[in-house]
């Protein structure tokens, strides 16, 4: 199941990703299993009105295609930015894997940037995103889906 706004969800992904987290600017999208044990899921911060950063964070299968979808679709679609920026440890090559199979693109490295070595920036233009393209299949209003998923997480 997929939660908007837990803030106690936001800490998590927060502490997990090494960033800050402000619940009363800062949105939260999370996965929960059926017994509503928090998986994962993304932060978002930084909110320029054409760009945004995210922050993801999770334990294994986390990441269900809807929740990604809802992950690109909110930025791209409901807030309208032309970018989304990430940033990784060089280190965590589990995040590093994650952030390229989505689509992101390398941009910048910021040497000493961690503790582990350079902090690497990725970024995703709207044009170049493939998970925009499914909106169809994810959000369909007036009933025409079993299970619609509609996301409003405010701006």
């Amino acid at each position: 199941m997929i939660i908007l706004n837990d803030t106690e969800h936001g800490m998590l992904i927060a502490r997990a990703a090494r960033t800050g987290f402000d619940p009363n600017i800062d949105k939260v999208i999370s996965r929960v299993t059926s017994d509503g044990d928090f998986m994962g899921g993304i932060i978002f911060t930084g909110y320029t009105g054409t760009m945004i950063m995210c922050h993801v964070a999770g334990v294994d299968n986390w990441a269900s295609p809807e929740l990604v979808w809802i992950g690109f679709d909110y930025p791209f679609v409901q807030l309208g930015v032309r970018k989304i920026l990430c940033s990784v440890g060089t280190a965590n090559t589990r995040s590093k894997s994650i952030i390229e199979r989505l689509g992101f693109k390398l941009e910048h490295s910021i040497e000493h940037g961690t503790p582990g070595g350079p902090l690497l920036l990725y970024s995703m233009l709207r044009e170049k995103c493939p998970w925009v393209k499914l909106r169809a299949r994810y959000y369909r209003p007036n009933g025409h889906a079993r299970d619609p998923i509609h996301v409003h997480l405010g701006s």
